[in-house]
């Protein structure tokens, strides 16, 4: 028996989703940006005009332009600072995983499902990782927890008004318009519709008729502005035999083990309780099953065929239907010892991972840096008798990623008033040394000296996260 008043669900809603909140904003600005952070951070800088963004973002960027437009305009309304940006996708996450919670109260009347989802979501690792990120992983997130809310009632509410109508085309248009992996949520929407059809008999006319006029946005979107698949990072390699373990639950967990532990519960429920998909009360988990099933199968035979292009964090949003399968599916057994036993183990091991991440640990000890540490950089270079430095990344080609670090670096040395320089490759001819800043992660040569401007000997060398500094010679003709 639920013990939840309306009382008690209050403030257990309330209590956790203030621990969902202060996990994610505690310390939020204390890590440099990545690399692709930089890029976001650059393309929507607010001083700058809408075109100049369509045209900072079609140069550096592989997938639509949406979340960048959000956070733009975010950063008119707060801040242009880092922080502020990471906050947007704190937002994000945090909105996500309450109306979740709320879809989870649309298709179950248990309430210690619903808690339990949210105490899932709250503390999952992978979910507080990307809403610490300046990119529209968490946005996907929110949108796709309110597309299907939106699903569920477009489904089952009768007479719609035409407002109605308008806002579940703009919410899925949205979805399908922040990322391109967004279209395999609507070709698991347009499956369930065709086996609703073939099975059932039954069609959803609206929902079908407005998943085309989306479609046909995109379609439209997608011819204007070249914005398709082969775009994706060509650093993405096809996964190897180890994936097909654990489907990255390691990831979506925080370790192979507790990911294997999910992804194994996961599926012997869903066997488990397969027969019981046709009740209505379960009906809308098809959706969650065929979401989960396509977002592997065709990125995983796209790979095969064509080039890899699937990627854990492509898949955050996979987190929506995996928590709330197994959270309510588990109050389906019956052996209440048996399920009380495998709740309480799945909260230990969660809650224990959680406390073995710096998220925790950064409450009580000093925590190893994970991005590139661009602070103590350009202070030890404002600390030398020589300010200039030059981002020599040799196998990075595109000028405007470049511009975009330069543009990150600049901004961090103003706001801690370093007496920094950037030097352009055209100038730096002019200079008898300076300091070059090679970001490790996005490297494939190591950080080695390829440019010929330089003299083979540096001066000095020094490693911090993800960054290798130097003091180089430079060749100077004159």
């Amino acid at each position: 028996m639920s013990v939840f008043n309306i009382k008690n669900s209050i403030y257990l809603l309330t209590s956790l989703l203030l621990l969902s909140g202060f996990l994610r904003f505690y310390n939020i600005g204390r890590e440099d940006l990545w690399f692709d952070e930089m890029v976001s951070f650059w393309v929507a800088d607010p001083e700058i005009s809408i075109l100049e963004t369509f045209n900072r973002h079609f140069s550096t960027e592989a997938g639509p332009i949406i979340y960048n437009l959000f956070l733009k305009f975010f950063f008119e309304l707060t801040k242009y600072d880092p922080a502020y940006g990471r906050s947007l996708s704190s937002i994000f996450n945090i909105l996500g995983i309450y109306l979740s919670f709320i879809l989870c109260s649309k298709i179950t009347n248990n309430n210690n499902s619903k808690f339990l989802f949210l105490f899932f979501a709250s503390i999952n690792i992978y979910l507080i990782i990307y809403s610490q990120e300046i990119r529209p992983y968490s946005m996907i997130f929110f949108l796709l927890s309110l597309y299907l809310l939106a699903i569920h009632h477009l489904i089952y509410k009768k007479n719609l008004r035409y407002f109605e109508y308008i806002l579940f085309y703009f919410i899925q248009t949205l979805l399908i318009l922040t990322h391109q992996f967004c279209l395999l949520i609507f070709f698991a929407v347009i499956t369930y519709l065709i086996f609703n059809f073939i099975l059932n008999k039954k069609r959803q006319k609206n929902l079908e008729l407005l998943i085309f006029f989306s479609l046909l946005t995109y379609l439209i979107y997608n011819l204007f502005f070249n914005i398709n698949i082969n775009n994706f990072p060509e650093w993405i390699t096809q996964p190897d035999i180890k994936f097909y373990t654990n489907f990255y639950f390691s990831k979506f967990f925080g370790s192979r083990i507790l990911g294997i532990i999910h992804f194994i519960i996961l599926i012997i429920l869903i066997y488990r309780y397969k027969k019981k998909l046709a009740e209505k009360e379960l009906v809308f988990f098809k959706i969650f099953i065929l979401i989960i099933i396509i977002s592997y199968s065709l990125p995983i035979i796209y790979g095969y065929v064509f080039r890899p292009i699937i990627f854990p964090r492509y898949l955050i949003y996979l987190l929506i239907p995996i928590l709330l399968i197994i959270s309510i599916f588990l109050y389906k057994i019956k052996n209440t010892k048996m399920r009380n036993i495998i709740i309480i183990f799945l909260i230990i091991l969660n809650f224990g991972n959680l406390l073995t991440e710096s998220t925790i640990q950064q409450f009580y000890k000093d925590t190893p840096l994970y991005k590139p540490d661009i602070k103590n950089t350009l202070k030890t270079i404002s600390n030398s008798n020589n300010p200039n430095y030059f981002i020599d990344i040799s196998d990075l080609e595109n000028q405007n990623q470049i511009r975009a670090i330069a543009h990150y670096l600049n901004f961090v040395s103003s706001k801690f008033n370093f007496n920094t320089s950037y030097i352009s490759k055209e100038k730096i001819r002019y200079k008898n040394e300076v300091w070059t800043i090679c970001l490790t992660t996005i490297s494939k040569d190591n950080c080695k000296i390829t440019n010929n401007i330089f003299k083979d000997e540096y001066k000095e060398n020094i490693y911090y996260s993800n960054i290798n500094l130097k003091k180089l010679d430079v060749i100077n003709e004159n």
